[in-house]
């Protein structure tokens, strides 16, 4: 190779070494000399955090700043807690209590802290690339890059002289010439100088531009998203409703979330109102106790300033436990205090109607406490709390006198409250809570006499409302709430005339419906929730030969008649109850006439079939249900007439009954009712006498069921032998003795 040609590539990597070091000078300015002269630092960038656009290794200029008033999408210097160190990153959202929300460009998630105005050092105003690298490699502990770095610096240093050669002029002859004023040929001067300031531009535009684009709090660039992290939201939400709402979902994959939040709203798509935060992240349910209704739920995941979007919608429908009262209260969410609408017959703390065992265990055996209570020619009987001392007073409808409230004192024993509640030919009354004033007020239905309204002033002292509802012969009347309003409507059952359907207006001010239910010669109705349908339904029963009927409602109180006719018999009280334990409604009737009492089984739609069981064969005028020897199903208790003993029959469990053998007084009973009266966790009875015949209580015997049984039969004598010289006889003190006293011979005890 000719010496021309040596010197023209010796003189280009002159040149490129040149250029070189002009940029990696140029850069140096920026990054160290320039900087000072704003008031501005530089700072080197240590981690790849805000990659793409900020790389391991670059300058990044800082203007020192209050901290205030920072949009987002402006990249700051703080102080990081809680190491102290600082940290180079984005602003993605002002929270409201002005600290700034925070996140790397190449990170996934959105910092843990939140940054305060006080710990901001400054704000980036140029990006210098690269030039902090060797203090990253001496930081990193990365010698041999360092090294390699330096020799390459010094190579570049001493090749770029190449360009700035004094004896030759290689672009021209080749051959040496004399130096020009300067040392230097012309052309090779100016080349030189062309290299170094486009170095020097170059360099310069690799500050600008990336600047621009990388710390402008607006900008378009699509890799510089500026935006909160996206954390991933649960998912598979499931809403299973009932008397609640059980949520369920799969949390959300990120880890870094602190939990979930549940959303809920009466409408599909929200607005969405926050009823609860939950915590850690693996809790994955959630039990929601809203009131009757149709509810849209969606759940999302949360970190200290930020959320996620919505998990998928799932709806659930909130039907309340039945408590038996027919209206939507706290009651039906077995509430651990008393209230008027729910008993807690055990005092356990669980309400009755969510109590798998609401009776505490008992022998079921009933005795009578001794107590005459009036001579009226009582009808029917109602048990409530009218006082508010937490026990169980009655009121009895009378026939020839009015009828009276007796005041338990929580023992069982009732004193006349002097009260007159209506002049006479009453059948029956109930007790509800009627004006939404939290107290028990009373509805009287009468023979012949129009329909009455009794208002309680909370402590049991009750004022005639003043309304007179119907004049049709009424005999029996329940309350529910069949209209879904709230507040507890009447169904009536008449006698000479159609049985009636009266509508509350939530102030215990009644207006007939206008519906006609049946033809006449009603006795009695139930009313539950027989179709399954959450609304209320009635049966009714009917004397005279007349078969009992099944009216279903359409959920906003008009009634159909199923077309059912269950039985022909002369029949005068009817109960719901589920007594076989399939989760519906069955119905036990009481019929007069020497016909037995039926047992009808529902099918879970409303469809009954006779379980062809026959109930004794007296005349019986009244039926109540519940757990009368506290094993956990409803028993049955009857008041017969015409001088026949009332009776208690004990159900297996599967519906299936069988006489327990009592006999409960021998007076004509036309009403009977059940309920804890001595506060001893069981349930006791009171039974409605007619004519001069008292009503009387019965005390059920509360105790461990360990009843011995009866080992000696009667006149049997006993001789001890070898080894035997006594016999312990244990007797429980409800424990029915043998008919005469055993014969012991040659025993010392």
């Amino acid at each position: 190779m000719s010496q021309a040609y040596f010197d023209k590539a010796r003189f280009v990597v002159g040149l490129v070494a040149l250029a070189a070091v002009s940029a990696v000078v140029g850069l140096s300015v920026w990054a160290v000399i320039a900087p000072p002269a704003f008031g501005w630092s530089p700072v080197a960038v240590m981690s790849g955090s805000m990659e793409p656009l900020i790389g391991t290794g670059d300058i990044v200029v800082v203007e020192p700043s209050d901290g205030e008033d920072l949009a987002p999408g402006t990249v700051i210097v703080f102080v990081g807690a809680p190491s102290g160190g600082q940290i180079t990153h984005r602003v993605v959202e002002v929270s409201p209590d002005g600290d700034y929300v925070t996140r790397g460009d190449a990170n996934g998630r959105i910092d843990s802290t939140p940054v305060s105005p006080d710990a901001v050092i400054g704000v980036g105003r140029m990006l210098v690339p690269g030039m902090g690298q060797p203090l990253v490699w001496v930081v990193n502990g990365q010698w041999v890059m360092l090294l390699i770095a330096l020799l390459i610096a010094i190579v570049a240093a001493w090749a770029s002289r190449w360009a700035l050669l004094s004896e030759y002029d290689p672009w021209l002859t080749g051959v040496k010439a004399p130096p020009v004023p300067g040392g230097r040929h012309r052309p090779a001067m100016l080349m030189s100088s062309v290299i170094v300031v486009v170095s020097l531009l170059a360099a310069t535009m690799t500050v600008a531009a990336p600047s621009r684009a990388i710390y402008a709090a607006s900008t378009d660039n699509v890799a510089n998203s500026a935006v909160a992290d996206v954390l991933q939201p649960p998912t598979a939400l499931t809403a299973t409703g009932g008397g609640d709402v059980t949520l369920n979902w799969t949390i959300t994959s990120d880890t870094y979330a602190s939990g979930h939040r549940v959303f809920r709203s009466t409408s599909s798509g929200g607005p969405y109102t926050q009823i609860a935060e939950i915590t850690p992240r693996a809790t994955a349910s959630y039990v929601d106790s809203p009131p009757n209704g149709t509810y849209y739920y969606v759940v999302r995941a949360y970190t200290t300033n930020w959320e996620s979007t919505d998990s998928n919608e799932d709806t659930a429908v909130v039907v309340p436990a039945d408590d038996y009262d027919a209206v939507v209260t706290a009651s039906d969410n077995c509430p651990t205090t008393f209230n008027i609408d729910q008993f807690d017959t055990d005092n356990d703390t669980i309400g009755d109607a969510c109590d798998a065992s609401p009776t505490v265990a008992s022998t079921g055996l009933f005795t009578d406490n001794g107590q005459s209570l009036g001579v009226a020619d009582s009808r029917g009987l109602s048990f409530g709390d009218v006082d508010g001392d937490g026990d169980l007073d009655a009121i009895v409808a009378n026939d020839g006198n009015p009828s009276a409230l007796w005041l338990n004192n929580g023992s069982g024993t009732f004193a006349d409250s002097g009260q007159t509640l209506g002049t006479s030919n009453s059948d029956h009354v109930a007790l509800a809570d009627l004006d939404g004033d939290g107290d028990l007020d009373a509805m009287i239905v009468n023979d012949g006499n129009p329909n009455t309204v009794w208002l309680n002033n909370g402590s049991g002292s009750f004022s005639d409302s003043g309304q007179t509802l119907g004049t049709s012969r009424s005999r029996f009347v329940m309350f529910g709430d069949v209209d879904g309003d709230g507040d507890l409507d009447a169904i009536v059952a008449n006698d000479v005339a159609a049985n009636e359907v009266w509508l509350n207006n939530g102030a215990g001010t009644f207006s007939d419906s206008g519906q006609t239910l049946g033809s006449a010669d009603g006795r009695s109705v139930a009313v539950g929730d027989v179709d399954g349908d959450s609304d209320l339904d009635v049966m009714f029963v009917n004397d005279t030969a007349q078969a009992n009927r099944v009216w279903l409602n359409n959920g906003s109180g008009t009634f159909s008649d199923s077309g059912q006719t269950l039985g022909s018999s002369n029949s005068e009280g009817v109960v719901f109850g589920d007594v076989d334990g399939d989760g519906d409604l069955d119905a036990i009737v009481a019929n007069n006439n020497g016909q037995a009492n039926r047992v009808w089984l529902n099918n879970g739609t409303g469809t009954f079939s006779d379980s062809g069981q026959a109930l004794g064969s007296a005349d019986s005028r009244g039926v109540v249900v519940g757990d009368i020897d506290g094993d956990g199903d409803l028993d049955a208790m009857f008041a017969n007439d015409n001088g026949q003993a009332n009776r208690v029959w004990l159900n297996n469990g599967s519906g299936t009954f069988s006489d327990s053998g009592q006999t409960l007084g021998t007076a004509d009973s036309r009403g009977v009712a059940l309920g804890d009266l001595d506060g001893d966790g069981d349930l006791d009875a009171m039974i409605a006498n007619v004519g001069v015949q008292p009503n009387t209580v019965w005390l059920n015997d509360a105790g461990p069921t360990i009843g011995l049984a009866d080992f000696w039969q009667s006149g049997l004598t006993h001789v001890a032998g070898a080894g035997s010289d006594r016999v312990l006889v244990f007797v429980a003190s409800n424990e029915q003795q043998s008919a005469s006293t055993p014969t012991l011979t040659g025993v010392t005890y």
